[in-house]
């Protein structure tokens, strides 16, 4: 590419999103020298948002590869530098000129963009990841879902890795929320498009990682044991035989969902050295923290272990820039103070765990765990109607959380009110379906 054109090509993929585009495109427009769009069958008005934007329209009819559409744009990128974003992404306000200035000076072949997505009720996942490099035609995507352009980029610098630095950009992300996904049955897409990937390269590490990820059927910070989350343990396994060797994010972020699994549905052998190895070869981590704190509290006679595991992890959270793959920013409040009101109630402390839940509850009032918690003190000072009302709050600010619905059933069975219990039960099934906690009998 001629060092003296444009200096940034922003490219997008872009079907059917009209309601979108203006956002995106206002928020980005700072950026765009260039502007180029793949557009992969849009029946609205996104080419007409598009054009009028300035932006120039690429056809790339689709043939269940994103890569495909996203490579389709770049090969149309006349700016010395690509950025990419997503018509559900926007910008966050930014200082454009010191940007540019970063890209016509530095020596850098790549930068990641923060990418902030909003979940469920309060909650951000962050995740950086390489959107900002160099127009080369040697730099290209592959996959044909979660799409990696950083391979290509290690393959022409003959490298074994690489660490690319940030590039001070952050975006806003609504493309997890659960009303998006479900709307544009993002779920069954993702779900078809990483079986057809597997299919195609068994051996494939980063396929299989990808596939047990979408699998894993996890609400707050529990995984469930469904026949989805089975499976998506041994894909967990598979993908950590091809992929152990290697020293990516992705290898550390794979390991400690791997062990999470196990801790899940056993063996628990080698889990703490697996830990150890994880922690030595990626420093400390707050996933890592984490996932020892679930192991410690596998053994119920050691709830004070596990606390101190999880009291690092909250400690970790307020200070690291460095998380393993994408982050739910739970991680580093909600979850552990759950998790140490756990330990509290084992150790005979329910007002100390009170406390905890009631301050994980104080940033994320929609989580359910601190509540299902808080049920659960109820029960056990024989208060079922103010365990009652926890849970049905919890229902209603966590939908798509089945464990409300099974805590009510065991309470209203306990009760007497068999016809309720049974309803809610079927409630938790059909969010969660196979569940084996649902499956068992009061």
């Amino acid at each position: 590419m001629s060092e003296t054109g444009p200096l940034i090509s922003v490219c997008m993929i872009v079907r059917d999103e009209e309601e979108r585009l203006p956002r995106c495109l206002a928020a980005a427009r700072a950026l765009a020298d260039d502007l180029v769009v793949a557009d992969t069958g849009s029946r609205d008005r996104s080419r007409e948002i598009v054009m009028n934007a300035g932006g120039r329209i690429v056809d790339s009819p689709w043939c269940q590869d994103f890569s495909a559409a996203r490579n389709a744009s770049l090969e149309a990128a006349i700016g010395r530098w690509i950025v990419v974003i997503d018509a559900d992404e926007v910008l966050e306000p930014f200082d454009a000129s010191t940007f540019r200035q970063k890209l016509a000076a530095g020596h850098e072949e790549a930068f990641t963009l923060e990418i902030r997505s909003r979940l469920a009720g309060e909650a951000l996942s962050i995740a950086h990841i390489t959107r900002v490099f160099r127009n080369r035609p040697q730099f290209r995507y592959s996959g044909r879902l979660h799409e990696q352009i950083v391979p290509s980029i290690v393959r022409w610098m003959g490298c074994e890795s690489l660490d690319v630095p940030r590039s001070g950009l952050t975006a806003m992300h609504d493309g997890y929320l659960p009303e998006s996904r479900q709307s544009r049955g993002k779920g069954e897409r993702n779900e078809d498009l990483l079986r057809l990937m597997v299919a195609e390269q068994p051996e494939d590490g980063s396929a299989c990682f990808f596939l047990a990820r979408e699998l894993s059927q996890e609400v707050g910070s529990e995984l469930l044991r469904t026949p989805r989350t089975r499976e998506a343990l041994e894909l967990y396994a598979r993908a950590w035989a091809a992929l152990k060797p290697q020293s990516s994010t992705l290898v550390a972020d794979l390991g400690c969902r791997l062990a999470r699994a196990r801790i899940l549905f056993g063996p628990h052998a080698g889990l703490s050295s697996m830990l150890d190895a994880l922690e030595r070869r990626f420093g400390p981590r707050l996933q890592i923290h984490f996932a020892r704190g679930e192991l410690a509290l596998v053994d119920p006679a050691n709830p004070a272990a596990a606390e101190a595991h999880f009291r690092r992890a909250i400690e970790f959270g307020k200070h690291s820039r460095n998380p393993l793959g994408e982050l739910d920013e739970r991680y580093s409040h909600a979850w552990p103070l759950e998790r140490v009101a756990r330990c509290h109630v084992a150790l005979g402390q329910p007002n100390a765990a009170r406390d905890m839940a009631k301050n994980a509850l104080e940033r994320y009032p929609s989580e359910a765990g601190p509540r299902l918690l808080l049920a659960q003190i109820a029960i056990t000072e024989s208060e079922p109607h103010a365990a009652l009302t926890f849970l049905v709050e919890a229902a209603k600010r966590a939908p798509n959380d089945p464990r409300p619905q099974l805590e009510l059933a065991r309470i209203l069975a306990s009760l007497g009110k068999q016809d309720a219990a049974k309803r809610s039960r079927e409630a938790a099934l059909r969010i969660a379906p196979g569940w084996e906690d649902a499956l068992q009998p009061s």
